[in-house]
């Protein structure tokens, strides 16, 4: 099953790489800058996965367990964040009801969320020490890149596409 994933990731990325940044972020409601930094994530993890060595091996762990999270982020966490600068300007969006459902989805799952970032930072650690060990700078780079990104959804990102739901709630 490792192949699928692989797969489905690769599908991705080539969707990412063929679909301008605007038009995708226009298609799925989530601002180009996320799909920005998630295209340049899934290009660095396929270079580090093609990289081969321990550190191919630990980076195909993290995209086997980084592309169901991914998945989730892009159906149901990330759309809500498409909707802050217009919530902030004081409009209520069209989709306010779909917008509210993502958003509690979102709050539902953030535990679950959470325990995957966590065994996603384990073999992101792994994947940085192989790098390390082998001397491929670029993938603990990509490593340090990753254990970022997290941070900031834990930090920013996942609370305000809460925020975004919770303040639609309150324009009923």
């Amino acid at each position: 099953m490792p192949h699928v994933n692989h797969l489905a990731s690769a599908a991705l990325l080539a969707l990412h790489c063929l679909i301008p940044a605007g038009a995708l972020a226009q298609a799925t409601g989530i601002p180009s800058s996320i799909q920005a930094e998630h295209k340049e994530l899934h290009l660095r993890l396929s270079r580090a996965i093609a990289a081969g060595g321990q550190t191919g091996a630990a980076a195909k762990e993290v995209e086997k367990l980084l592309a169901p999270h991914f998945g989730k982020e892009e159906q149901y966490a990330m759309p809500p964040l498409g909707h802050l600068a217009a919530v902030a300007d004081g409009k209520v969006p069209a989709d306010k009801a779909g917008i509210i459902n993502m958003s509690d989805r979102l709050k539902q799952d953030m535990p679950e969320m959470l325990r995957e970032h966590s065994a996603i930072a384990a073999a992101v650690q792994r994947l940085r020490k192989a790098a390390l060990e082998e001397r491929k700078p670029e993938a603990a780079q990509f490593a340090d890149a990753l254990t970022a990104h997290a941070r900031e959804e834990e930090q920013i990102l996942y609370p305000s596409a809460i925020l975004v739901g919770e303040y639609l709630k309150l324009k009923r």
